[in-house]
This record gives structure tokens, C-alpha cells and sequence, in this order.
């Protein structure tokens, strides 16, 4: 079964690497999907880092929302299940645990 999880992005430049790490070392995905919805604190700039990483890094043009990013994800999506990560810093930056994962089967 592969797995696709998607990361919507924005302004993450201090933790994008803390969350990619961590989603990385559970070691459920097989493909894992960033996208960036235009992201103006130099977040971009941290992605080459990650390219070990990440299977498809993908950009809005302009800032369209967290639903739209979901949506771009999706459609580049492959898995026969998807997680998405709907507060991927509440962990690292402490705000209400383990985040929230949503989980769809296709």
C-alpha cells in the first residue's frame, strides 16, 4: 500500500525542517508531498536542504489558503492513502500536542 502524505506550507522558514525530519523517521510514507503557498519569510530557501526528503515540492503563485494547498496536493497525490497534516507546527512550536492528521483512502 503506498502511502502519500501532504504538507501545506506557509511561512515555516523556522520549522520546516523540524517537521520534514520528523515525518521522515516515521518511515509510513512513500511519498511525501510539500506545498508551499507562497511563502514570503524565506521558507523557500530552506527546501534544497530537504530534497532527500521530499518526492514532489510543489509552489503557489500567490497565497490561496490552506484548502488550496490541500487541494494542489491532492491532485499530484498518488497513494491508495493520504494523510494530510492540517497543524503541521503545533507540535514543534507547542501549541496543542501532536497536531492533527486527516487520513483519506482512494
Amino acid at each position: 500500500m503506498k502511502v502519500s502524505v501532504i504538507i501545506p506550507v506557509y511561512n515555516e522558514k523556522n520549522t520546516i525542517a523540524e517537521i520534514i525530519r520528523r515525518v521522515s523517521e516515521v518511515d509510513i510514507a512513500s511519498e511525501l508531498i510539500v506545498v508551499d503557498d507562497c511563502s514570503t519569510d524565506g521558507t523557500r530557501d530552506v527546501y534544497p536542504k530537504l530534497e532527500r526528503y521530499i518526492q514532489k515540492l510543489l509552489f503557489h503563485d500567490r497565497n490561496m489558503g490552506k484548502g488550496a494547498a490541500f487541494r494542489t496536493g491532492l491532485a499530484a497525490a498518488t497513494g491508495d492513502v493520504i494523510l494530510v497534516s492540517q497543524t503541521p507546527t503545533a507540535d514543534i512550536r507547542g501549541q496543542g500536542g501532536r497536531g492533527l492528521w486527516v487520513a483519506f483512502q482512494g
